[in-house]
């Protein structure tokens, strides 16, 4: 999760110390090796290590992103960014009928236009380029909009863009595609400049992975969003605590990619799942609303103290801006057959052989196993060009090759998913499509984000 340069400030800081990376492991807990691929940036590092590193080294956490020989820069300014509201409760009003969205483009607009366009999506996805594309910021700067946000102005500055202010269980491929255009034009526009946005709960582990999988190869400020479970207005709400952490991470050397920030936790983009649809009080291993299966959450709090005062170097990005329309067509160009969901075989067969889809994903059962007919079919795609991927039906994914009926034995040309969730898969091979890669080009995709973010 964090950038290179961090690597760099531990050589260092150990080296000041006379310790060896022998040494450093001893005193930290941690396998010299792993010490040694830190040091070298080739290891995705959690704040908690970074805390045991702190320890053993005996300086403070800001410490470690500070050094004499960093390339960070110290700075008393708040940081230029451009804020992006996509939906959700955070910003929502009480009406008579409950929490609505109010803005240019908000739910009884859409309605209306869904209306317009007799409820054809690409004819709406035709019409939310034309609103989206229009939108002007509101206020003088973003401050003068998240007021309720304490000393937000101390830490980020610049417009605030109202894209989408309606519920995000609206949101649809229609919609995700327009979103997805929009924000791959502003960082066109402006690649140095670094993008945070609002939106809602329940659509998290949708966009979140969409935005991660076009991102995290590319020199790029990395994508910060964060939501809430209450409106600002509300009694007891989430949302100021939640977009302070968020203009705090905005300093933190984080590697390209997407982030979610919520109650004090930063969640990798291909990472997070959410697990209290009814927004009560619970929680699965101290975590509420959401959860990272392969644990690569981290505590913000650990870096909150030197938030204000270190921020990295921007490079100039070179992402591809593809439209919505292209976006549209590859997302309704991948079909997901989910095994729990018990259809029938022939079903899911027809699914699998129908020209209508250029990608397939395999929520197999566990480790990959999986009914005879569904494994040849799958196959017979993969041998034929389709791009087919297999991942876990399970929250903890994982796919091998240990059973006799495993995907992984029925054809080299099928994609192991690895770790990957179907969210994050169906992201990835989105962009293969639209990237026109080959099944081997997709696998190298996979693995080089696999091993990027797990």
């Amino acid at each position: 999760m964090i950038s290179k340069e961090f690597g760099q400030n531990i050589t260092y800081w150990r080296k000041t110390k006379g310790y060896t990376q022998a040494d450093l492991a001893k005193h930290s807990g941690l396998h010299r090796s792993f010490i040694s691929g830190i040091e070298a940036g080739g290891r995705n590092v959690t704040l908690e290590t970074i805390s045991k590193i702190a320890s053993a080294l005996s300086v403070p956490i800001a410490d470690l992103f500070s050094s004499a020989t960093s390339e960070l820069e110290t700075t008393t300014t708040p940081k230029e960014v451009l804020f992006l509201k996509l939906g959700g409760t955070w910003d929502m009003v009480d009406s008579k009928d409950g929490l609505i969205g109010k803005g240019k483009l908000d739910d009884q607009k859409l309605q209306k236009l869904e209306g317009k366009t007799k409820n054809n999506e690409l004819a709406l996805l035709t019409v939310l380029q034309r609103e989206m594309f229009q939108t002007q910021p509101v206020g003088k700067d973003i401050a003068s909009h998240l007021f309720w946000v304490e000393n937000i102005d101390k830490l980020i500055t610049g417009q605030f863009m109202p894209v989408f202010s309606g519920d995000s269980s609206n949101y649809r491929n229609s919609l995700l595609a327009v979103v997805m255009e929009y924000i791959f034009t502003k960082i066109k526009e402006n690649p140095s400049r670094q993008i945070l946005a609002g939106i809602g709960t329940d659509t998290t582990d949708i966009i979140l992975p969409f935005l991660d999988a076009f991102t995290f190869d590319k020199q790029l400020p990395p994508i910060l969003v964060t939501g809430a479970n209450r409106s600002h207005k509300e009694k007891n709400s989430d949302a100021p605590k939640n977009f302070f952490d968020l203009a705090t991470a905005a300093h933190l050397p984080l590697l390209p990619g997407a982030y979610y920030i919520f109650h004090h936790v930063i969640y990798k983009g291909g990472d997070i799942v959410k697990i209290d649809p009814s927004e009560e009080p619970t929680a699965i291993e101290g975590l509420t609303t959401f959860f990272a299966p392969h644990r690569t959450q981290s505590k913000i709090s650990l870096l909150q103290k030197g938030a204000n005062t270190t921020r990295a170097k921007s490079a100039i990005g070179n992402l591809v801006r593809f439209t919505a329309d292209n976006i549209f067509w590859a997302m309704n160009s991948v079909v997901t057959i989910d095994l729990g969901d018990m259809n029938t075989i022939n079903e899911e067969v027809n699914r699998i052989n129908s020209k209508k889809y250029k990608a397939v994903i395999i929520k197999s059962h566990a480790l990959g196993n999986t009914p005879s007919p569904i494994k040849n079919a799958a196959a017979k795609a993969a041998r034929s060009g389709k791009l087919v991927l297999n991942v876990s039906r399970c929250l903890i994914a994982s796919t091998s090759n240990r059973y006799a009926l495993s995907l992984s034995r029925a054809s080299s040309q099928i994609i192991t998913g690895n770790r990957l969730n179907p969210q994050i898969a169906k992201a990835l091979l989105v962009r293969a499509l639209l990237e026109n890669r080959t099944q081997s080009q997709t696998r190298e995709l996979v693995d080089k984000y696999s091993k990027r973010t797990f």
